[in-house]
């Protein structure tokens, strides 16, 4: 993200951290990984050069990955209560 749009990292990075925290109503995972982070310093921008900027092919792949993500992402993970027996006996060797 940082190279993609270095001025709104630090505005994207804490973002991130408050929706992290939000989701860990629904999966506490996500709180913690808001907590890291929070750890790794990731609601304060990094220094980037302006130049040289992204090449073209660079933009899409990062660009690329973010599409990625989105139609990716789960709010929380899939759960099962229960599962399946399995009975190594009846398995033919």
């Amino acid at each position: 993200m940082t190279a993609l749009w270095p001025r709104h990292a630090a505005m994207v990075g804490r973002c991130s951290i408050g929706i992290l925290f939000l989701l860990g109503f629904l999966w506490v995972g996500w709180a913690v990984w808001a907590g890291f982070l929070i750890l790794m310093r990731a609601n304060q921008g990094l220094e980037v050069p302006e130049a040289p900027g992204l090449t073209v092919r660079a933009r899409i792949v990062g660009l690329m990955a973010l599409v990625s993500l989105g139609l990716t992402f789960m709010s929380a993970p899939i759960q099962t209560d229960v599962l399946p027996d399995i009975v190594l006996d009846e398995v033919p060797l």
